[in-house]
């Protein structure tokens, strides 16, 4: 196995395991992240960290290629509004 596959391991068991723990990372965690939707809080973490640029846009177009999976910006903010920004550092 190459370093880059060990490091995606590593990064997939990392937000696994604070997708997992969610509701320690929440503003409301009897309601947030409960239901089923296409971003989920393993896709946000994982979507959250792979942005780089500054059109949101564009960002998830790129994340979400197929038009079916994709979400609106306003979908997006409105998910990362339940989440305290320490799930990063976590």
């Amino acid at each position: 196995m190459t370093k880059k596959h060990q490091v995606f391991r590593q990064l997939d068991s990392v937000t696994d395991k604070a997708a997992e723990y969610i509701n320690y990372f929440a503003y409301h965690p009897s309601k947030d992240f409960t239901r089923k939707r296409k971003m989920d809080a393993k896709t946000f973490i994982k979507t959250t960290l792979g942005m780089q640029g500054n059109c949101l846009n564009k960002e998830l177009a790129d994340a979400f290629p197929k038009f079916s999976e994709r979400m609106t910006a306003s979908a997006y903010e409105q998910q990362k509004s339940k989440v305290n920004p320490s799930v990063v550092s976590y």
